[in-house]
């Protein structure tokens, strides 16, 4: 119903919401992401990868845990777990009249992609923000050691999650409402 983005022939990368392994809403549903991945598939993409970095969890036990994987070697697609990419694989982004102190750094394979699509989870979260929704989902997106200045930030933590947010653009963002917390998140909380 909502279609598909023009990625014939296109590079693609899908941002799913993993920062833990928890159950939807507390991460993306694999079968949220399955079905993604199908949909795009059938428009012939030109590459297609799936990538994120968790936090506080191991992305690699993440992407274990829920599947990522083995989903990536049946339907043919690659994983990219952001946090064991090698230091040229970030880029340094400074928002002009920007929050952070020196910028953050952002993973390249989402600036390289010629089409990226967001799988987030509607959800409330405790560490600034108040509710995710797709806001939150670029977190995955900039480097861990960039975590600490964003989580301890009182005052501007909110700024630097819209800022993070002016690394992309995204030519397609899916929530998954199916479930959703009201309270508490972002693993777990009253659904």
């Amino acid at each position: 119903a909502i279609g598909v983005p023009e990625v014939k022939g296109r590079s693609v990368l899908v941002k799913p919401n993993f920062n833990t392994a928890d159950p939807a809403p507390g991460s993306t549903h694999t079968d949220t992401l399955r079905a993604m991945v199908e949909l795009i598939k059938e428009h012939g993409p030109g590459k297609l990868a799936v990538g994120d970095r968790s936090g506080p969890a191991n992305t690699t036990e993440v992407f274990k845990e829920k599947g990522v994987f083995e989903m990536g070697e049946e339907l043919g697609f690659d994983c990219i777990v952001f946090d064991t990419m090698p230091k040229d694989r970030w880029a340094r982004v400074k928002p002009a009249g920007g929050h952070w102190r020196n910028g953050f750094l952002f993973a390249r394979p989402v600036l390289d992609a010629e089409v990226v699509v967001g799988l987030c989870c509607l959800k409330t979260h405790q560490y600034g923000g108040h509710f995710t929704m797709s806001l939150k989902l670029t977190t995955g997106m900039v480097h861990g050691s960039d975590m600490t200045e964003l989580h301890t930030s009182v005052i501007n933590q909110r700024n630097m999650i819209a800022e993070m947010n002016t690394a992309y653009e995204p030519a397609l963002v899916v929530m998954d409402g199916v479930e959703a917390f009201y309270e508490g998140g972002p693993a777990t909380g009253k659904r």
